[in-house]
């Protein structure tokens, strides 16, 4: 689930939140209990506003943060706090009470997003909390049941921004055949097969969950996509072994979060069901959710075991920190480019 906005309002004492998924945009308005886990989530922000943080203060002396509207969407921030000597003071916004005399001053996202992450994950966790799963599924019955219990916390209802850049500045080149495992709801398998239509570049989509595959095929047709992509329900640690035309079939790889989404057990036999499908010199581009959260999937790693694990089958070209990571993500993804060895 990707957080589009959030306003916190101290004086009314309620948040309220727009957040997407892959199925609608909701906006929910959270007050009691709830707001006070956001509030809490928020505090370094609060901090930060006050100067308890940074020795200059981000607001005057005499203020009062009170209001703190975040559109994530278009990476913007502002603040609004009582001053008693605001004689000028803007009109409050939309979610004010007219009495309400309160200044608003832009403040830079790109400085702010890490005090913020962890508000943004708690305003989530409250719009979408997560259901227990039940104890005997299956390994292929897992992650059917995860997508259809709002357990894929990976979703975000399009391709993530980091991702989706390098695959923009890097299309497909004529001929190539790319291959998304873990494609999910099928949002970067999409987008390649966008990108190398024109070229005639081909994209299989793989994922082991059938709603996740008849998302991604019902998708690909409504968007006059069909002719190239082709959409595969598989396990892909099996995959090369099933289907041995695969092997060694693919010019790139593409992946969102399935390095992490997977057992950490198997992390290392992932590493290798990928460059089984890799021809040598071929292309594996990740973007790894990196995060020390309890529980999963996605489960916790860190940049240092994406690159370690990877290292044994491939050489990385570059492993960086996007800057334009979704709010409830920022400073944990890593953007890696690798290359299987030949």
């Amino acid at each position: 689930m990707d957080l589009l906005a959030l306003q916190l309002d101290v004086r009314q004492k309620r948040a309220v939140v727009r957040v997407s998924d892959a199925e609608e945009r909701t906006e929910v308005v959270l007050d009691g209990a709830a707001f006070a886990r956001v509030y809490s989530a928020a505090q370094p922000l609060f901090d930060w506003a006050h100067g308890s943080v940074s020795p200059s203060a981000r607001t005057p002396a005499d203020a009062t943060l009170l209001v703190v509207e975040v559109d994530a969407s278009q990476r913007q921030l502002r603040l609004g706090y009582l001053s008693e000597h605001s004689a000028h003071a803007e009109p409050p916004s939309d979610h004010q009470p007219a009495d309400l005399k309160l200044v608003f001053r832009d403040a830079d996202y790109d400085t702010c997003q890490l005090l913020l992450r962890e508000a943004a994950r708690a305003a989530v966790r409250e719009v979408r909390p997560r259901k227990p799963e039940p104890a005997a599924l299956s390994y292929d019955d897992r992650w059917e049941y995860l997508y259809q219990h709002a357990g894929d916390g990976w979703e975000l209802g399009r391709t993530p921004p980091p991702l989706q850049r390098y695959l923009q500045e890097h299309p497909p080149l004529p001929g190539q055949k790319l291959i998304v495992l873990g494609c999910g709801r099928g949002h970067e398998a999409r987008l390649l097969a966008q990108l190398g239509q024109p070229v005639g570049a081909h994209v299989w989509a793989v994922d082991i969950a059938p709603s996740a595959v008849a998302y991604t095929a019902q998708a690909a047709a409504r968007e006059g996509l069909s002719s190239s992509i082709t959409v595969l329900q598989a396990d892909l640690f099996t995959l090369a072994q099933q289907h041995p035309e695969q092997r060694g079939a693919y010019d790139v790889l593409v992946e969102h979060c399935c390095f992490c989404a997977i057992e950490p057990t198997r992390r290392d036999e992932y590493v290798q069901a990928a460059a089984a499908l890799l021809r040598p010199g071929g292309q594996l581009v990740g973007l790894s959710y990196c995060h020390d959260y309890p529980g999963g999937p996605p489960f916790g790693t860190s940049a240092q075991e994406v690159k370690t694990r990877l290292a044994a089958a491939f050489e990385i070209a570059s492993a960086t920190v996007p800057m334009d990571s979704i709010l409830t993500r920022a400073g944990q993804e890593l953007l890696v480019v690798a290359t299987r060895r030949g």
